[in-house]
């Protein structure tokens, strides 16, 4: 990435992710962080809403943000310590709803 220029982009919910969306392109941004919709999104013809309206709104959701119960992300050791296999595992469960969402080039 030395010398390339990334755009500023915003962190967005994924409760409604169509709704949160719209925001994007409404502060002027075309990049998003979104956090993991609900599970009632993760079927392939949501997600496949998620994309299609990325992709009329020309946004492109750079990753996914998840966090999980009875965490507290204010202590960052634990964070390191106890967090991050669970988030691996997590990603490789989900990283075919990630692909799903992420915009096409």
């Amino acid at each position: 990435m030395k010398g390339k220029i990334m755009p500023i982009g915003v962190v967005i919910s994924g409760a409604d992710p169509l709704v949160s969306l719209e925001k994007v392109t409404s502060f002027g941004m075309s990049t998003c962080q979104m956090s993991i919709p609900p599970e009632e999104w993760w079927s392939r013809e949501r997600t496949e809403l998620i994309r299609k309206k990325a992709r009329e709104k020309e946004i492109k959701i750079t990753s996914l943000i998840c966090g999980f119960e009875d965490e507290d992300y204010q202590d960052i050791p634990y964070l390191i310590l106890l967090s991050f296999p669970v988030f691996y595992h997590l990603y490789n469960e989900l990283r075919s709803h990630i692909f799903l969402i992420y915009p096409e080039p």
